[in-house]
């Protein structure tokens, strides 16, 4: 359990370096679609909201955001974060996204790469994460639309027997409206 709050914990930290109102409280397998957070997406477990909350930038720029997070008993994890910030998101936040994440958690950047979402640009990435003495592997993609960036996060010990059809409709039901 320790793992799954540091692991969001480090959402907010990654929202930090680079979030709306929500309408629900939660997220299933049915699609989740906020209208006012812009989003939708297709996850295998109920996810609770926390937010909206504000933060602060690294910059001191003021924002809001907007957590999504859910723990299967296996002890796999799936995030969704929503920042929203008072000017448009660039396509450069998203290093700074990825680098902010990685940063918080003492993760390491295992790769990386330039994909889209709905037709906007985003980063997917892999990271690693020491946990005592097992290992966590975390799936990672940010994206952004207006003044709003989207992160979507998968994280499971290297010892877990993952249900990945289920991980790979998460990350491929993801639309932004």
């Amino acid at each position: 359990m320790k793992k799954f709050y540091t692991l969001v914990i480090m959402l907010v930290l990654a929202v930090g370096a680079f979030a709306q109102t929500n309408t629900a409280g939660k997220i299933s397998s049915a699609k989740y679609v906020p209208n006012s957070l812009g989003f939708s997406v297709d996850a295998p477990i109920d996810m609770t909201v926390d937010g909206p909350t504000s933060g602060t930038t690294d910059y001191g720029v003021a924002y809001t955001k907007t957590f999504f997070s859910g723990k299967l008993a296996n002890d796999d994890m799936y995030l969704v974060g929503v920042s929203t910030y008072p000017f448009f998101v660039q396509t450069s936040d998203l290093t700074k996204a990825v680098n902010g994440f990685a940063k918080g958690s003492n993760a390491t950047i295992k790769g990386q790469e330039n994909i889209t979402v709905s037709g906007q640009p985003a980063i997917r990435a892999v990271l690693s994460l020491p946990a005592g003495n097992r290992e966590m592997r975390i799936a990672y993609v940010v994206t952004f639309k207006g003044h709003n960036a989207y992160q979507f996060v998968f994280g499971t010990y290297l010892d877990t027997t993952s249900d990945m059809a289920a991980v790979a409709r998460f990350f491929s039901s993801i639309e932004l409206q």
